[in-house]
């Protein structure tokens, strides 16, 4: 009986451009992602860019330019301990929040304030879509695909 499907065979794909469309990933501003010293797009799924990157009006003394770049930086310190041949790695950062909003499992206590949090994301660093294997980092929460 022949392979139902043989060898390198697409049976299905969700593309990064259709990830932007339906707003399930979202592109970092180029404009800060240069000023962090990264030279390749930085992409991020809903769920970082709703938790970690928008503006939460309790958390006073943050917005979401600060935020960014303060992922974007930590990233960028993570990435000179890459090896090439790791397709992940984790990153932390500090990040404020209203002592009201719950906790993930990425997160943990920190002695610099309760209002704070370090949070733990992964960058994972492959093609930009499946048309364009130019490079590309992704940052999402651990266990996210």
């Amino acid at each position: 009986m022949d392979d139902l499907f043989p060898e390198g065979t697409l049976v299905f794909a969700y593309t990064r451009r259709e990830a932007l469309i339906d707003n399930v990933q979202f592109e970092a501003d180029p404009l800060f992602v240069a000023e962090a010293g990264i030279k390749i797009p930085v992409y991020m799924t809903s769920r970082v860019k709703f938790r970690y990157v928008e503006f939460v009006k309790e958390n006073i003394g943050q917005d979401e330019t600060g935020r960014l770049m303060d992922i974007l930086t930590m990233f960028r310190y993570n990435a000179k301990y890459f090896h090439s041949e790791q397709r992940q790695m984790t990153i932390e950062f500090l990040c404020q929040f209203h002592d009201s909003q719950t906790w993930l499992p990425n997160e943990k206590r920190t002695s610099f304030s309760p209002m704070h949090r370090t949070v733990s994301l992964t960058a994972e660093i492959g093609p930009k879509d499946i048309d364009d294997r130019s490079p590309a980092i992704t940052l999402m929460i651990p266990g996210e695909d």
